[in-house]
């Protein structure tokens, strides 16, 4: 056989115009039984986590699936479409995950984070 694979960084180079899309889809083994939120955000800058937060910049997720496990959280929130940025290398995504206390005024309680990288190079 012949077939040779197209490098689809060839045909369909980025486009910052058309942007990306990035979903918070699901949170596996959360530490306890609780309601949990997504925070991400692009990095750099990290806007949000200056000293005066800078909220604009960041997505929380919000909408549960419900009959999910309470251990294995899914957010049944849309996509978010970051358009009009720029190609970087250094370019990701900064997840981080917070649990909601309820017990204490609904603050957020941090429990991971990960980085996730938006261009392979």
């Amino acid at each position: 056989d012949n077939a040779v694979a197209l490098p689809l960084r060839r045909v369909s180079p980025y486009a910052p115009g058309r942007g990306f899309l990035f979903r918070a889809v699901r949170l596996l083994q959360a530490p306890k039984a609780a309601f949990y939120t997504a925070i991400f955000s692009l990095c750099p800058p990290g806007s949000y986590y200056n000293e005066d937060p800078f909220t604009e910049e960041a997505y929380f997720t919000h909408e549960y699936d419900l009959d999910s496990d309470s251990k294995s959280i899914v957010w049944k929130d849309d996509s978010t479409h970051f358009r009009f940025v720029p190609y970087s290398p250094g370019l990701g995504v900064l997840v981080d995950i917070r649990r909601v206390d309820f017990k204490h005024g609904g603050s957020l309680v941090p429990v991971g984070w990960a980085y996730m990288p938006v261009f392979l190079d």
